[in-house]
């Protein structure tokens, strides 16, 4: 079986989620919050060879271990069918190819990347990953003509270890990517189907002994007056185990340390962990219009006293939780406004910059949404001015049982100041059964509420009475996969799916006992019995 339609396999040689992070030299490094400041981070985004393809065995043998200098450019992050490879496709509902779960088209569109890197003396004895924070769908990665692993979920990061692949020097990686994969069935929504490489791919190197993970909770008093700094820290070591290390952690506070905590003398083999709890007296709540944030370095030494890493970390001041059915910040209680949000970009698709999201995130805001779906990423900026919904990476017209749907990206509790994980929770339960039946795969009232023309009618009826809606059988003329295909991209090809066309398959029946009422033609209202 392909491994791109074995649902029982979601990924190959990919490291275990962990928190987002980047390890520096110095206290000063650190505190820019700059990745680029990291000595041992090195970004392979910009231009690839890349060559597209129709089915994924005509991409040649010599491609992953070889330079392919006579193909084409494309760039990367970005998506393969926005510069003119394969077909733009959208979809409202249903698929893009027949349903067959777990298979997909043999003529799988695929994409063969290729970037050269080069590593100077310093990377040598490092362990040295390589991180894509986003690719659609599927893909297998090779470096130097061995093969590293794959990865599904394409809203994922993916992570790989290939230390024992790389050299001083230059590298060859090489990248086979899938448009479709069994995963594709989970992430289906109302969207244009694209493929390839649509967010930064880089490469991270870090010592023998190194900070693998942490996770950061703020807990208050009852009266919310003084709180306590809970960090849990993980400690990864590749080699023979070691004593005499040292955590210093330390709250700085416009650039003044207000608290500070050490764990001493920690012997660090294949996985060790590490608590401190800190006393924080009087610290200022963080909330969206207010997001006051503190700065938390992380700092280990090894025996010897010399600085490891240094690891920053944003942190806000906040409780969250859920009381009788209602969401309370630090003991007040607050209604979200939240929004459902694509990255997609009219020239790019979803190969969207961190200029481009924030300035989508300071228009919602003044509309009053306070409620994003979760994406990495997105904290970097999110998090000065709204709440965050830990979202699943997939959607709710899911065809798979949610037992077999995705995996976490990050470890729940670590995304930072502004993740609202009780909300989360609230929200969570009812989309998981109805993922498990299969019934939300199969019903199309979202549509109906997302325009203004036909949501008039719903609401109207809503306030009228209690009603239900049911699908009306489908007759054997209807199409089964009714989608738009469209040769290339332009600024003005994003299709409305019409109202005469969505009725067709709707009926709405009172639960007063009169009878049904239906839509009719694209300025349709609701008629009286």
């Amino acid at each position: 079986m392909n491994n791109w339609e074995n649902i029982d396999k979601q990924s190959e040689n990919r490291l275990p989620p962990r928190a987002s992070f980047f390890s520096y030299e110095n206290p000063q490094n650190a505190l820019r919050f700059d990745r680029a400041a990291s000595q041992y981070f090195q970004l392979l985004s910009g231009s690839w060879q890349f060559r597209f393809f129709e089915h994924p065995a005509l991409v040649p043998e010599e491609f992953y271990r070889q330079p392919m200098t006579d193909w084409g450019k494309i760039t990367v992050p970005g998506m393969w069918q926005m510069e003119g490879h394969g077909q733009l496709q959208y979809t409202d509902e249903g698929f893009p190819f027949p349903i067959d779960v777990p298979y997909v088209p043999t003529n799988n569109p695929t994409g063969a990347y290729q970037q050269r890197f080069t590593l100077d003396a310093a990377w040598t004895g490092k362990q040295t990953l390589i991180k894509f924070d986003g690719v659609e769908t599927y893909f297998e990665v090779y470096v130097n003509g061995h093969y590293v692993g794959f990865s599904k979920g394409s809203r994922l990061c993916a992570e790989f270890d290939i230390s024992a692949c790389v050299a001083p020097g230059e590298n060859l990686l090489s990248v086979r990517v899938l448009q479709w994969a069994d995963s594709t069935y989970i992430e289906d929504q109302d969207m244009w189907w694209m493929a390839g490489i649509f967010r930064d791919v880089y490469l991270t190197g870090r010592d023998a002994v190194h900070l693998n993970d942490f996770t950061v909770v703020t807990a208050f008093d009852e009266n919310y007056c003084d709180a306590v700094l809970n960090i849990n820290a993980i400690f990864g070591n590749s080699r023979k185990p070691v004593s005499g290390y040292r955590l210093h952690a330390q709250l700085f506070d416009d650039g003044v340390c207000v608290a500070e905590l050490s764990a001493e003398n920690l012997n660090i083999g294949d996985e060790t962990r590490c608590r401190l709890d800190i006393p924080v007296s009087h610290p200022r709540q963080w909330n969206a219009e207010h997001p006051e944030l503190y700065q938390l370095l992380l700092t280990l030494y090894n025996d010897a006293g010399q600085v490891i890493c240094v690891v920053p970390q944003r942190v806000g001041f906040r409780d969250i939780c859920v009381r009788d059915g209602l969401f309370y910040i630090n003991g007040r209680y607050l209604k979200l406004h939240g929004v459902n949000r694509h990255d997609h970009d009219h020239r790019k698709g979803r190969a969207v910059d961190m200029a481009r999201v924030e300035r989508d995130i300071i228009l919602m805001k003044l509309g009053t949404h306070r409620t994003l779906p979760e994406r990495s990423s997105l904290l970097r900026v999110v998090r000065y001015l709204r709440f965050i919904r830990d979202g699943r990476n997939g959607s709710g017209k899911s065809w798979f049982r949610e037992r077999r749907g995705s995996e976490p990206h990050h470890r729940r509790s670590t995304l930072g100041t502004c993740l609202c994980g009780a909300y989360r929770a609230s929200r969570d339960g009812a989309k998981k059964s109805s993922v498990d039946h299969y019934v939300v795969a199969r019903q199309r009232i979202r549509l109906w509420l997302q325009y203004p023309r036909d949501g008039e009618a719903l609401h109207s009826a809503r306030s009228d009475a209690s009603y239900s809606l049911r699908r009306r059988p489908r007759r054997r003329s209807d199409r089964r996969h009714q989608h738009h295909v469209f040769p290339r991209a332009n600024d003005e090809c994003v299709r409305r799916i019409s109202a005469r066309q969505t009725a067709h398959h709707l009926r709405i029946r009172a639960c007063d006992g009169q009878r049904p009422r239906r839509i009719s033609g694209i300025s349709g209202r609701f008629k009286s019995p």
